[in-house]
């Protein structure tokens, strides 16, 4: 997008309309009026044309291992609160084992608004949205922003102004203003762009270490060694 078109897009969206006025569409509460337009000919159509398998669900496209880390963090959830048996202070590889296979529980299900979330993939995900906010909203124009560093579906009334904005990944951590800014950069270098990936590479960190200290076993210190020294085989076990 030339600078001076998304200088323009900036100015009018914050001098010409009330940012508060723009909506953002909210996925997880508002699914129940998602779900009937699921199965129309031009929603699958428009996910079949960017190359997501109907089958196996946008998510399974995700970059890195963001769901699969999910899906570990909700299954360690629940097996800290005690709803699986096992001795998980010091883990088996038959308890591991039994983790993984309790993960398959924690992905995303069709039908729900995750299994959509190819995160990393907002450019390919941005026709799927155009076409459920024009059956959802059909009074509404309906476009796109295609950018470089994100990429969603808009829709305007008959004077122009956004009245709602689909963005099924970042619905709940950014406000309207946020997502136009980084669907109209340029470049993912300036400031707003380096705080969203600084805040989720932080994010992601913070849950492999949580993970990480979940599977860690526990070091106990010997109780019929009053000196267990500090040699090759016992320095930094305590």
């Amino acid at each position: 997008m030339p600078r001076k078109l998304r200088e323009r897009i900036i100015s009018w969206l914050l001098y010409s309309q009330p940012a508060c006025s723009i909506e953002v569409f909210d996925f997880e509460k508002k699914w129940p009026q998602i779900i009937p337009f699921l199965d129309h000919a031009k929603v699958e159509a428009a996910l079949v044309a960017e190359g997501f398998d109907s089958n196996r669900g946008p998510w399974t496209d995700s970059a890195g291992d963001y769901w699969q880390l999910q899906a570990s963090m909700r299954a360690f959830a629940d097996i800290k609160r005690g709803q699986y048996a096992g001795d998980w202070d010091n883990p088996s590889p038959q308890d591991l084992e039994k983790v993984q296979k309790l993960e398959t529980v924690y992905t995303p299900k069709r039908q729900l608004f995750e299994w959509y979330q190819c995160v990393g993939g907002a450019r390919r995900l941005a026709p799927f949205l155009l076409e459920l906010g024009q059956l959802v909203y059909p009074k509404l124009s309906w476009g796109r922003f295609t950018g470089r560093v994100h990429s969603c579906a808009y829709g305007s009334d008959k004077t122009g102004n956004i009245k709602v904005i689909f963005d099924i990944l970042l619905f709940k951590t950014h406000t309207a203003v946020e997502i136009i800014e980084l669907c109209t950069q340029l470049y993912p270098t300036p400031e707003a762009t380096i705080r969203a990936y600084a805040a989720a590479e932080s994010r992601v960190r913070a849950e492999e270490a949580a993970l990480a200290a979940v599977l860690r076993p526990k070091r106990i210190k010997p109780k019929d060694d009053p000196d267990p020294g500090f040699g090759p085989d016992t320095a930094g076990t305590f």
